[in-house]
């Protein structure tokens, strides 16, 4: 563990000469500003399904309404204008992103747009979860230079280098969080002689606990219960690639691995619980399964630069 910590400590420092190199790089602007749209345009249709959803059936009812505090003011409206303008400005920054995302007050329209609507639907009950993901995201994706109509230079290279990685490291940390708190959680429940995620039927526990709440059979999730001991390292798997996320991120080769692994465990989520979080899903794969940093390193390459595991998997592979 003091090794691993030592190798995040380095990469961090070393971090601002790495964003030096990447700088040189224009193949690797240019994929960062292609991404760009595309990111709006998922956020578009997400508005547009929003919109159409309250429209058609309402989700919540006005008795439900809570206001946080970024969207106390919609009190002030009948609750379905305030529907109407939460769902509208969502869909009218989207949409003006998605067209003139190369203008940054269009990027700042989106940015309200869905920092709204999430304080709107964080106002019964829970906060969103799906939304949340993409708020800061869309916070740095303001700070990007304009400079797709014009030739960039170094210092207009970094500043888009820089709100990139802003948002991968938002990531990061929230991913790695949420596996310190199930590591946490894991060893009171351990101390406390309680089923944990470290007993070998872990998974199969909490998948029974959450079909009920869910309401709908899962496609493989009876069979993991009925058979738990398949799905133990499933979930240990899921918990190592949630807990070491941000050292991921500053380690540009894994980008691309830990994507696809991520992509993984929401796959396997649906397969086994019917949980469904594409907000996220689409995020990970923009962020980092089409990360532009080390786009053609190995994977032998890639798979050494794992925390904890990577000197075994060099080991096994030089045999």
């Amino acid at each position: 563990m003091l090794a691993f910590l030592r190798t995040l400590n380095r990469a961090t420092i070393d971090y601002p000469r790495t964003i030096e190199a990447y700088a040189n790089d224009l193949k690797v602007t240019e994929r960062i500003l292609q991404l760009v749209p595309f990111l709006y345009f998922f956020l578009l249709y997400q508005a547009f399904s929003a919109f159409a959803l309250w429209q058609r059936t309402p989700l919540f009812t006005a008795s439900q309404f809570d206001a946080v505090w970024s969207v106390e003011w919609l009190t002030a409206f009948p609750f379905d204008q305030a529907i109407l303008i939460a769902t509208s400005l969502f869909l009218i920054g989207t949409f003006l992103a998605s067209l003139f995302f190369v203008h940054r007050g269009a990027r700042i329209v989106a940015f309200c747009g869905l920092f709204f609507y999430h304080g709107f639907m964080s106002s019964f009950g829970a906060p969103e979860h799906n939304l949340l993901v993409w708020i800061y995201p869309l916070l740095f994706l303001i700070f990007l230079p304009d400079v797709w109509n014009r030739a960039t230079d170094v210092l207009d290279r970094k500043k888009v280098l820089i709100a990139f990685l802003g948002a991968q490291i938002y990531i990061g940390v929230i991913y790695s969080m949420a596996g310190v708190s199930k590591l946490w959680r894991g060893f009171e429940q351990l101390l406390d002689g309680q089923a944990n995620v470290f007993s070998p039927d872990a998974f199969a526990l909490h998948i029974a606990d959450w079909l009920p709440t869910v309401g709908h059979p899962s496609l493989i999730g009876p069979f993991i219960v009925e058979h738990p001991l398949l799905g133990w390292p499933l979930f240990i798997g899921m918990l190592y690639f949630q807990l070491f996320t941000i050292y991921a991120i500053f380690r540009p080769k894994l980008h691309f691995l830990w994507g696809v692994f991520l992509l993984l465990f929401y796959i396997f989520n649906f397969l086994t619980m019917n949980i469904i979080y594409i907000d996220s899903f689409f995020l990970i794969a923009a962020l980092l399964v089409y990360s532009p940093f080390e786009r053609e390193a190995r994977l032998r390459d890639r798979c050494i630069e794992m925390p904890l595991i990577g000197r075994l998997v060099s080991y096994v592979w030089r045999a």
